[in-house]
């Protein structure tokens, strides 16, 4: 049986037509959108919002964070919960790369 090593990140080109597409789809619309989000400065609507009856438009995610660092006033906005929904019972998962030769 042959073993492949996983190759580093900087070694590795994608130069595909497929996966161009979706690659300047994420930098051209998928990211800029998320910074919009991020930033409370997309029009969004917040459909699980305790706070404010659904009626939200904001993220408030840098706006906590600034808020925390101390470089803006207010108040922490969204759940207070310890444990962050999305860490609820996750765990790491090891990431097998699959090869053609790997497969036959």
């Amino acid at each position: 049986m042959q073993v492949f090593a996983t190759p580093k990140l900087n070694h590795v080109d994608i130069t595909s037509d497929f996966w161009k597409r979706y690659r300047e789809l994420v930098v051209k619309e998928v990211l800029p959108y998320q910074w919009q989000v991020m930033n409370d400065e997309a029009d969004i609507a917040i459909a699980d919002d305790p706070q404010n009856n659904g009626q939200d438009k904001n993220s408030h995610a840098v706006a906590n964070l600034k808020i925390a660092a101390g470089e803006m006033e207010g108040h922490h906005y969204g759940s207070h919960s310890k444990t962050p929904t999305f860490t609820s019972g996750w765990k790491p998962q090891p990431i097998r790369l699959v090869t053609i030769q790997t497969m036959i």
